[in-house]
């Protein structure tokens, strides 16, 4: 009998805990790309309208503005089951080798199909992810991600209790 609270997002004006995912990712791609004149840049996404993928692929945008990045092009997959061999190679045909995911789920499922199809990361991919989740642990190849700090979540979700629930 433990008692138990869940933080819900929605709707969105209520309160809840966040995480900056814009400035996040807006700084990965600054981080990966900013040696890289002549970069092509892909991010990599599901659920369009979400909040939390809309700010991420902001952050995304406004670092490739800001960088002067070549081409810079958002993916929408309907289904993880869209990365496929065709996908690969569609990427490979236009020269597109920087992937940033929506999420490491996203890319553990580009990671595994990747190089089933004989390609490598990071060689014929530089691929970044978003979460730091524990699927990461697992992958054959190492993943690029901005870990979320769980501690600082979890402070933030603790003030917000006393502030609300408790006071």
């Amino acid at each position: 009998n433990i008692p138990f609270l869940v933080l819900n997002r929605m709707p969105a004006n209520d309160d809840f805990i966040t995480f900056n995912n814009k400035n996040a990712m807006k700084s990965l791609v600054e981080k990966t790309l900013s040696s890289e004149s002549e970069a092509s840049a892909v991010f990599v996404e599901m659920y369009k309208s979400h909040e939390i993928t809309r700010e991420r692929r902001s952050g995304f945008e406004s670092a490739c503005e800001s960088l002067g990045v070549k081409t810079a092009e958002v993916i929408t997959l309907k289904s993880l089951k869209d990365i496929n061999v065709d996908f690969l190679k569609g990427l490979v045909n236009k020269e597109q080798k920087f992937i940033f995911c929506m999420n490491d789920i996203i890319a553990s499922v580009f990671i595994f199909h990747a190089l089933q199809n004989g390609y490598s990361i990071p060689g014929d991919f530089s691929l970044s992810g978003f979460d730091g989740s524990s699927i990461t642990s697992v992958l054959p190849s190492q993943l690029r991600t901005v870990q979320l700090q769980i501690t600082e979540l979890g402070e933030k979700a603790g003030e917000w209790i006393e502030k609300k629930v408790i006071e």
